[in-house]
């Protein structure tokens, strides 16, 4: 069950067609073309209505329907994967860097065996006595992406970031993977993970490390910070850079984090592997979908 907001349109009757056949039908369309000329884009259903469609019979509707949600499902499994070993190492950062349980050299949990805790001013609660104040400006700069319109994008190859994430493909990157991006203008303070190279655009920032540090113990970082209130207020939302980067933060030994990476490479390893996997599926999706949909394509 579902509330479908004012600013949507929903299916009311199937007209005795299978539900999933009709999600499929929908998505082959191109709706961005239906425009009713209103200052405010906006779809007319009476433009739509008159969309002429072949629809095969119900038998063959569940067949094809069948064959792309079992390829949507595979992704979904894999996208709860990914999310599951992304919690995993955001588990281990918590318990490193901010209950402070990062081993010692005896291998033992440092603030619970005892190791010395030193009180900050700065940050207020107390820190290991070898760590630091700083700011995430110590850190990491923040560089701006660049314009790439929809209509000069390739549509394959390297991936283009938008402030939400994936928005597009084109044949050339802007920064060598891996590296994180960050939303700049909509979505602010998202933040996406990028194992290879990349493209982000002018509503994101795209995070250049200041020291020889890894994205992962940087992601994990950035990810606690609260980025996305960090609004500069202004008519559309956008991130107030200097603001991030003034953020405080406790800066570790870079032998800890290092050691860090070392843990969860592994994890993000896996999850590299995952999402290329997903990539393939959803391109062989893409394009069986208009295929199917228009008889090319049909399953016995």
């Amino acid at each position: 069950d579902f509330w479908p907001h004012n600013t949507a349109m929903f299916v009311t009757d199937l007209k005795g067609n299978d539900p999933q056949f009709a999600y499929y039908l929908l998505k082959n369309l191109d709706f961005t073309k239906l425009n009713s000329g209103s200052a405010q884009p906006s779809l007319n259903r009476n433009y739509v209505y008159p969309i002429k469609i072949t629809v095969p019979k119900p038998v063959q509707q569940i067949k094809i329907a069948a064959v792309l949600s079992t390829l949507d499902a595979k992704i979904d499994c894999n996208n709860r994967i990914n999310a599951e070993l992304e919690a995993m190492a955001k588990t281990l950062y918590d318990y490193w860097f901010v209950q402070f349980d990062f081993p010692d050299a005896n291998g033992k949990p440092y603030k619970s065996s005892g190791g010395r805790m030193v009180y900050n001013d700065t940050l207020r609660p107390a820190i290991p006595a070898e760590w630091k104040h700083g700011t995430l400006g110590d850190l990491i700069t923040l560089e701006y992406g660049k314009g790439l319109n929809a209509d000069n994008r390739t549509g394959s190859r390297y991936r283009v970031i938008g402030s939400n994430g994936v928005v597009g493909y084109h044949s050339e990157f802007l920064v060598a993977g891996p590296g994180s991006v960050v939303g700049r203008k909509g979505t602010v303070g998202a933040i996406t993970y990028l194992h290879e190279d990349f493209f982000p655009i002018d509503t994101t920032y795209h995070v250049k490390p200041v020291i020889q540090i890894k994205f992962f113990y940087l992601k994990s970082l950035m990810s606690l910070l609260g980025l996305e209130k960090m609004n500069s207020d202004s008519a559309v939302p956008g991130l107030n850079r200097q603001a991030a980067l003034r953020t405080k933060v406790v800066i570790s030994e870079v032998d800890t984090i290092q050691e860090f990476e070392s843990k969860v490479s592994e994890v993000f390893r896996k999850m590299h592997i995952i999402e290329q996997e997903n990539q393939q599926l959803t391109q062989l999706r893409d394009w069986l979908l208009p295929m199917l949909m228009n008889g090319q394509v049909t399953v016995s």
